[in-house]
């Protein structure tokens, strides 16, 4: 399964407000396609995230080895602090309600008990399931980890990404 990371450029300084980063991978393909770039607004660590909203974080494996200061990855909350979570029958459910996923071209495989998001933690999956590492597999992050909110990406019509 490919690992939704970013890279940045040679100008990239995390202590500005906004970068632009590059995809590597497909793991929030269509929304955001490898090889593109991304605008990220960095937030601070109190910041009030949404659901629906797609972040950049540090990555969450720091015992494993995968943790690197330079490597961030990218995935949409699709959960807050204090819902319920579950997919079932290839179906994203959060408090018991089906989530409607325009920006989903290919159902859920992975299924996911029902799972209370604890304080301070989010839900997040990648737009291609099928590729995307993901709270599927490591459960909800802290939202310590996040650094910042996808402000722009460069489709043709240059929509804002919320």
């Amino acid at each position: 399964m490919a690992d939704p990371h970013l890279s940045s450029g040679p100008g990239h300084l995390p202590g500005f407000p906004v970068v632009e980063l590059t995809i590597k991978d497909g793991g929030m393909w269509p929304t955001l396609r490898a090889g593109k770039p991304v605008w990220i607004t960095f937030t601070a660590h109190d910041h009030l995230y949404q659901a629906g909203q797609i972040v950049i974080f540090e990555t969450p494996f720091e015992d494993s080895g995968h943790r690197d200061s330079h490597q961030y990855w990218i995935k949409r909350i699709v959960a807050m602090a204090g819902d319920t979570i579950a997919v079932q029958a290839h179906q994203v459910l959060v408090n018991g309600v089906a989530l409607v996923e325009p920006y989903v071209m290919e159902a859920d495989s992975v299924e996911v008990a029902p799972t209370q998001i604890p304080p301070g933690h989010v839900w997040l999956q990648g737009d291609n399931r099928p590729s995307s590492f993901d709270s599927r597999l490591f459960g909800a992050l802290s939202t310590n980890f996040i650094v910042g909110l996808v402000s722009r990406h460069r489709p043709d019509d240059w929509k804002t990404v919320s």
